[in-house]
């Protein structure tokens, strides 16, 4: 029952990670128009790294519009890790109590 509590704390642990990440913006791939198709591009903290028209205003926008995605994202993750976290304290003392 210990080992549970302390899953439980960890995994909320990695969601506070996950939205203290998110704070900054991390690499992601995104879609832009360029040449007339969508192409895939590789974004990380807002600036585009990696694909065709990379260097694109629109890829630039596209990448600033995930790092925006993930910014939003962030305080739920770091609300439910805390959370979670809470649970698995109250498990953990509930397993050592008895």
């Amino acid at each position: 029952m210990v080992l549970k509590a302390l899953l439980i704390i960890a995994a909320g642990a990695f969601l506070i990670w996950q939205g203290i990440r998110s704070v900054d913006g991390y690499e992601a791939e995104t879609e832009h128009l360029y040449g007339g198709q969508i192409e895939t591009i590789t974004c990380d903290n807002g600036k585009a790294v990696g694909g065709k028209g990379m260097f694109a205003v629109s890829a630039q926008l596209a990448c600033e519009e995930e790092q925006d995605k993930q910014r939003s994202r962030a305080p739920w993750w770091i609300a439910i890790g805390v959370g979670v976290i809470l649970f698995g304290v109250s498990r953990f003392r509930k397993a050592r109590a008895g």
